[in-house]
């Protein structure tokens, strides 16, 4: 059994979270704003999901001016939905996410093309397929392709389920903003056309309605959050259908290490949900292509545009794809910090 770990001490608490809130002012891209005296701010198209933003801080100071770009979560350049990210601003300092350094991802056809193979063989099995994703981006995403692969008649159609009452919400909202959106889909939206095949799924909003689906027949796609399958509906339906071989849960994202989804991609013998162990007989299939994070060849492009001739620190990363990243971008002498690191900016 070994020794108990440690416990975790939080980064932020709900209390933190409620605080913070209290603060959002909503900013556009591209419209430099100054938040204090000295301090300009401008927002920048990240691409990776709708309303995802890099930040660039410009300051001048007893006569000395610097500047610095906070990559935030960048998303992958000619993919299909959203914009592609901006290149990153020239700055004295760069923060660049590092999830994906290392990690290369398939093409948009082959990662299509393995979608349509685990759909057919879950059919072949008969049993029922579960994509945990999180509600904003991935949901439409995984959406969009099985939407392209039924309209090529590669697979037979088959209902899909958003189990996911955020999910729903996202969907109104994003629909009300077309300008998240790249030219083809925008240009869609503003026709009455449904290039997002929204006319596929069933929302999912009432609880009662989520719990019927687990005593459902026949194949179907349920598409429920949380990603990483630490909270969320996804949990009753994994509860549900892990211990039987007919079934399919397919990994559509990044699994952090100690969670749950870890563990499924990890394809451990035995996981525990609601306190309870399971054993887990159900197909896993991993599909890394639907990443909303940048690969590591964008990641290095990013980072080179910024420049960042006084530093660059790599966070959002497992060491060992923060440490694959920094040789990518070795010439900017990139840092790999800790908690409670402190950077001074010269």
């Amino acid at each position: 059994r070994g020794h108990p770990q440690p416990p975790v001490e939080p980064l932020y608490t709900p209390p933190d979270v409620e605080r913070a809130l209290t603060q959002f002012v909503p900013h556009g891209y591209e419209e430099p704003f100054v938040p204090l005296q000295g301090v300009e701010v401008a927002l920048h198209e990240a691409g990776h999901i709708p309303g995802a933003a890099s930040v660039e801080i410009r300051w001048k100071e007893n006569g000395r001016r610097g500047s610095l770009v906070f990559s935030g979560d960048l998303g992958r350049p000619n993919r299909p939905i959203l914009r592609d990210p901006a290149p990153l601003a020239r700055a004295d300092y760069l923060v660049t996410e590092g999830t994906y350094g290392g990690k290369h991802h398939p093409e948009e056809a082959s990662l299509r093309d393995s979608l349509g193979r685990v759909v057919l063989q879950a059919l072949e099995r008969g049993g029922r397929i579960i994509i945990p994703a999180f509600a904003v981006g991935r949901t439409q995403e995984v959406v969009y392709a099985l939407d392209k692969l039924f309209l090529a008649g590669r697979v037979p159609e088959v209902p899909i389920y958003v189990d996911s009452p955020l999910a729903a919400n996202v969907q109104e909202i994003v629909q009300r903003h077309p300008e998240v959106y790249d030219q083809e889909t925008m240009t869609g939206i503003r026709r009455g056309e449904d290039p997002l095949g929204l006319r596929r799924i069933t929302l999912v909003r009432e609880a009662e309605d989520s719990m019927k689906l687990n005593d459902k027949p026949g194949t179907f796609i349920t598409i429920a959050a949380s990603g990483m399958c630490e909270g969320g509906r996804v949990l009753h339906h994994l509860k549900h259908t892990v211990e039987d071989p007919k079934n399919t849960i397919v990994i559509v994202g990044y699994q952090a290490e100690g969670t749950l989804g870890r563990r499924l991609v990890e394809r451990r013998e035995e996981i525990r949900i609601f306190g309870e162990i399971h054993t887990l007989r159900a197909t896993v299939e991993v599909l890394n292509g639907f990443s909303a994070h940048a690969d590591h060849d964008a990641l290095v492009a990013q980072a080179r545009s910024c420049g960042a001739p006084k530093g660059c620190a790599i966070v959002h990363a497992d060491y060992e794809r923060a440490q694959a990243l920094a040789e990518g971008i070795a010439e900017l002498k990139p840092r790999i910090p800790s908690e409670g690191d402190v950077w001074e900016l010269g």
